[in-house]
């Protein structure tokens, strides 16, 4: 969130011409003990009740203008700027009012440590910090309740502080503050009353025992920016300024942790990721993973995104990207003597200023497709010259022809190897786009020291997610190729909602209502992980179908059916079903309904491998009729058995 959609206007700004009387009852409005003068738009000085407390002990003539009294040097920061990167200003440079401007530098409005401490994230509070952690702890100034509101203003003025705690036979009975003097003036209170005539009471204190976040929930309910805190039969104070220091300490380590762990996580990945930034309508590399710097080198770093890749091609995949003219486009591309597909991932497609490429080598299966073409075309010409007539030559003909197709069905074989790690990649993508989306917004903003405030929380949990995700499943595919996994008892619907989880950004993206019922205590024996993969899978196809169909309300279901020792899942949707001849292919190894380039149809043949040879299970697939809120849909339901462990 950036700072203007949280600052106030309303009763802040005022002439230079002014008098204290026409600032204190500014101040009086707007509660908040200052006032900013501006000129011709321009912020020229700003006044708070500080200066107000320095002037009334010396000077009682309030008809005097207050702009001689104001502080000349404001600090101002643009309304563009993210409300992290402001908080992080104000604590290091000790900034209690922030004065925003907009690119031109004419006034805007304001905001205050207070108010901005409302937008942080929830992450921040997360250890639970207590009061007595806390060694930003003040003793108490006191002041006597019938010492007169001059000389509390003097001691005030003379310790440099905002707060001076009342006191009657030396207990602590009310409060008060620089804020008080706007009261004092628009009353003309005479400066000789006795100080219990205009403190706050009874005085708000909260116990040393308390957490730093239910300190900020009573400061932020009785309107304070400073509490008393009790320790036993002795009190000391706290203001805000002290409690935004701590959750700056928590929340940097917090985010750099998490932020640090992504980034290994991506450095992980056999793909190649590059990260591009618009800067001037030009599209610069600004990071990329380890497996990038390996093929392409360390030099693509800031460097125009056509440098690497023809400027033809890229204005193609930018186009289709922006205008989403399919959504799951790969390209196929050329560069220098390797070749990729290629997909590109906007962040936000409103401001197009940020992109990721994930890169697959496919150079290998292309210089061999390549090759074995040249040798087909040759002995295709060969073929031809045979002199059928000669028994010899025809004989000579067919071995040759024999040869060829043994090597035709060993690239067969390698080339379905290549698209089974290519389908497992597809089954990555939702994750990793999670991971790359995260890691790089987050990223971007630490380098700018601008953390956004909202989402933190659960973005760092689906980056953490994802990337166990990941681990694991790479980890569980090379133990899967050399047959040595080892089976665990694992818990139903904590697998189904680490699924779900994972793909929460397709979900909402694609606006698609999951109804789930399962239940808490299920386990089954297997491999977790690939069952996750199975479910990923079947969503996958499952979203292709009612994107493609153009389904308005979309839903995706989850049921279960317990029998005996078995438990019964059910996954469906309400993309409309296929046709019975289709129904009983869909498990065959290749079988798909999508185009050579877009399908291997080996994705429902493994998720069927899976459950039935690793779980010991049974899957089969059937159309199926359902009413959801009184409407009738049909779709396609997969109905997966597994055996219950006894738990």
């Amino acid at each position: 969130m950036i700072i203007s959609k949280v600052i106030k206007t309303e009763n802040y700004s005022i002439d230079k011409n002014a008098s204290i009387n026409d600032v204190t009852k500014l101040m009086s409005k707007n509660k908040d003990g200052f006032v900013v003068f501006v000129h011709n738009y321009k912020v020229i000085g700003i006044i708070t009740e500080r200066d107000l407390v320095s002037y009334i002990i010396s000077e009682h003539d309030y008809t005097k203008n207050a702009y001689q009294y104001a502080q000349k040097n404001v600090v101002t920061f643009k309304q563009c700027r993210k409300i992290d990167y402001v908080l992080t200003s104000i604590i290091e440079f000790e900034i209690r009012r922030v004065v925003v401007v907009d690119d031109k530098d004419n006034f805007v409005g304001v905001t205050t440590q207070e108010h901005l401490i409302k937008h942080i994230d929830g992450d921040a509070f997360k250890t639970k910090m207590k009061l007595f952690d806390i060694n930003r702890l003040y003793p108490l100034i006191t002041k006597d309740k019938n010492d007169s509101i001059s000389s509390t203003f003097e001691c005030m003025k003379n310790n440099n502080i905002g707060s001076i705690v009342i006191t009657e036979n030396n207990n602590p009975i009310g409060i008060i503050t620089e804020r008080d003097i706007v009261t004092i003036i628009s009353q003309n209170k005479t400066l000789n009353n006795p100080v219990h005539t205009v403190m706050s009471s009874p005085l708000i204190t909260i116990d040393i025992s308390s957490t730093v976040d239910e300190t900020l929930h009573q400061m932020n309910r009785s309107n304070i920016q400073r509490i008393i805190v009790k320790d036993n039969n002795d009190y000391k104070m706290v203001g805000i300024r002290d409690i935004l220091h701590v959750i700056k300490g928590n929340y940097g380590l917090l985010v750099e942790k998490k932020l640090k762990h992504s980034k290994m996580v991506l450095n992980t990945i056999t793909e190649a990721i590059i990260e591009l930034y618009n800067i001037n309508e030009e599209y610069i590399i600004h990071w990329c993973n380890k497996r990038a710097f390996d093929i392409f080198g360390s030099n693509i770093i800031d460097k125009n995104i056509t440098s690497l890749i023809d400027k033809n091609m890229w204005n193609n995949i930018f186009k289709t990207t922006i205008e989403m003219i399919q959504t799951d486009k790969e390209f196929k591309i050329q560069i220098d003597q390797s070749y990729f597909k290629i997909k590109c991932i906007c962040d936000d497609l409103k401001e197009k200023d940020s992109f990721r490429l994930i890169l697959v080598d496919i150079t290998k299966v292309e210089k061999l497709n390549i090759k074995l073409q040249e040798v087909i075309d040759e002995k295709t010409r060969s073929l031809k010259e045979i002199n059928e007539t000669l028994e010899k030559k025809v004989e000579d003909a067919v071995k040759e022809n024999k040869t060829i197709m043994e090597q035709l069905i060993k690239s067969e074989k390698m080339a379905a190897i290549g698209e089974l790690i290519q389908n497992l990649s597809h089954q990555w993508r939702q994750p990793l786009s999670v991971i790359s989306s995260a890691a790089t917004g987050l990223k971007l903003q630490h380098e700018l020291d601008a953390i956004p405030p909202k989402g933190l929380e659960k973005t760092c949990d689906i980056i953490n997610n994802s990337a166990q995700y990941l681990s694991n499943t790479i980890e569980e595919f090379k133990k899967f190729t050399q047959h040595e996994e080892e089976l665990v008892d694992f818990n139903i619907k904590d697998s189904i909602n680490s699924f779900l989880h994972m793909e929460d950004i397709a979900i909402v993206n694609n606006h698609i209502k999951i109804i789930c019922e399962l239940p808490d205590n299920i386990y089954v024996n297997g491999y977790p992980n690939e069952f996750i993969q199975c479910f990923m899978g079947m969503f996958n196809n499952s979203l292709e179908v009612l994107v493609e169909n153009n389904i308005k309300k979309k839903y995706i279901i989850i049921t279960h059916e317990i029998k005996k020792d078995k438990i019964i899942l059910r996954f469906k949707d309400n993309g409309g079903g296929t046709t019975d001849d289709i129904i009983q292919k869909v498990f065959d190894p290749y079988f798909t309904t999508k185009h050579q380039s877009q399908g291997t149809g080996l994705g429902l043949h493994m998720i069927y491998n899976l459950i039935t040879d690793a779980m010991k299970g049974h899957i089969d697939a059937h159309n199926d009729i359902f009413e959801i809120e009184g409407e009738k849909y049909n779709g396609l339901e997969f109905a997966i058995t597994l055996n219950i462990l006894d738990h």
